[in-house]
C-alpha cells in the first residue's frame, strides 16, 4: 500500500480517561451542599452533632474527589505513528512502537488485573524518554501489585525487598542507569519477571474496555510497522 495512503489512515488517536467523568458535577454539587450545611450551622438552625459532622465529612470527601477528577489530564493517551504517550499528572511516559513486543491483560493466578500490560523488547527508550516524576510515581503506585504478585507466586519471597524497591544502579549491556531511572528499570524488570509484562496502564485511564484498548494498540502497532516498511 502506498506510503501516503497508510499515513492518511494513521491519524493520531487521543484517549480521554473515564476517571474524569462526573468530576465537574460532583464538585459543584458537593460544594453547594457544603456551603448550605455551613450556612445553617452559622445561623444556628441546627446544632452541630455527630450526624452533621458525619454529613460534613462525607460532603468534604466528595468535594475533594471531584477536584481530583477535574485535575486529571484531559487526554490520558496519545497514540500516533511513533508510539504511545501516556499523559500522567506528573508528566509523560513514552513508549515507542519499536520497543513493544506484546500488549496483553496481566493476570495473577488466572485473575485479570485492572490494567493493560505492555511487554518491551528494549526498556531503554521508555526509561530515557519519559519524565522522571512519572517514573517515580509509577514505582510507588504499582508497589502493591508487586507485593501481591510476589506473595502469590512464592518463588521470589527472598528477593521481595529488592523487587519492590531497589535504589541500586541498573546495568544493561550498554548503559548504567542511576537514581529514579534505575528504580524504574528495576521495577519494570520485576513486573516482567512476575507477570511477563513490563508496563502496567490502569483501566481507570482508559475510555473503553481493556480488551478493546488492547486490540486498538495491536492494530496501531501493525499499521505503524506497515508505514515503516513502505517508506
Amino acid at each position: 500500500m502506498p506510503f501516503f495512503i497508510l499515513m492518511s489512515k494513521f491519524k493520531p488517536i487521543y484517549i480521554s480517561p473515564k476517571s474524569r467523568e462526573g468530576g465537574k458535577e460532583l464538585t459543584i454539587i458537593s460544594a453547594t451542599l457544603l456551603v448550605f450545611v455551613l450556612l445553617i450551622l452559622a445561623l444556628d438552625i441546627i446544632d452541630f452533632n455527630l450526624v452533621v459532622m458525619f454529613l460534613t465529612s462525607v460532603i468534604s470527601v466528595a468535594f475533594l474527589i471531584g477536584i481530583l477528577k477535574i485535575n486529571e489530564p484531559k487526554v490520558s493517551y496519545q497514540i500516533d505513528q511513533h508510539g504511545i504517550i501516556y499523559h500522567h499528572q506528573r508528566g509523560m511516559l513514552k513508549i515507542p512502537w519499536s520497543s513493544i513486543q506484546r500488549v496483553d491483560i496481566p493476570k495473577i493466578s488466572g485473575r485479570e488485573l485492572a490494567y493493560v500490560g505492555i511487554k518491551l523488547k528494549d526498556i531503554s527508550s521508555t526509561v530515557e524518554l519519559s519524565h522522571l516524576r512519572v517514573l517515580s510515581k509509577m514505582v510507588v503506585e504499582q508497589r502493591s501489585i508487586l507485593i501481591q504478585s510476589i506473595a502469590t507466586d512464592g518463588r521470589y519471597i527472598n528477593e521481595a525487598e529488592n523487587m519492590v524497591l531497589n535504589p541500586e544502579p541498573f546495568k544493561t549491556e550498554e548503559l548504567v542507569y542511576k537514581g529514579v531511572q534505575a528504580m524504574y528499570a528495576h521495577h519494570i524488570s520485576a513486573l516482567d519477571k512476575l507477570l511477563g509484562l513490563h508496563i502496567l496502564l490502569s483501566n481507570s485511564t482508559l475510555d473503553r474496555e481493556p480488551s478493546a484498548f488492547v486490540s486498538l494498540l495491536r492494530q496501531q502497532q501493525l499499521l505503524a510497522s506497515q508505514v515503516i516498511e513502505s517508506e
